[in-house]
Parts: C-alpha cells; structure tokens; sequence
C-alpha cells in the first residue's frame, strides 16, 4: 500500500474524504484537547485516510508533540473528532 502525507497539498482533490479532517480539535473520553489534525496519511491507490497526524496543543506551536493515530480510532462528534481506543 503507496501512502502519501498530505499538509497542505490538496488542491489537486477537492471532494476527497480526508479533507475535511484537517484542522480539527481531537479529544479524548473525558473531552480534553489532545491536539488538532494537522495532516493525513493516505493510501494513493484508494484515496482513503490511513492515518491522521495530530499536533499536541502549544504556544505558537514551539516544541509541540505529534503522534499519529489510525484514521478508525478517530471519530466525529459536534466538538471534532473523539479518540477511541487504547492510547
């Protein structure tokens, strides 16, 4: 499976699924902010979001954490995305 990190770089596929991860609030169960989707992983054959990557929440991001989490353990919810699963 070809994967591709993707930032910034979708212009050239505007109605994909994985776009609209980007840039959104991730929390765990007790709804605190473990970060934002800054970029997604994707597999080029299928299009489909494999991973996401997410950047812990710092001051003008200096020294930030990022970790990236399979796109099944995130899910949508009014806030963003809610991390499931295991850590």
């Amino acid at each position: 499976m070809p994967l591709r990190r993707l930032e910034r770089e979708l212009a050239d596929k505007p109605d994909t699924q994985f776009q609209d991860l980007r840039g959104l609030r991730v929390y765990d169960r007790c709804n605190r902010v473990v970060g934002k989707v800054r970029a997604v992983v994707v597999d080029t054959e299928t299009d489909e979001t494999v991973y996401a990557e997410i950047a812990s929440p710092s001051i003008l991001e200096l020294g930030n954490r990022r970790q990236l989490v399979r796109r099944d353990r995130l899910h949508h919810n009014a806030r963003g995305l809610r991390l499931i699963g295991r850590r």
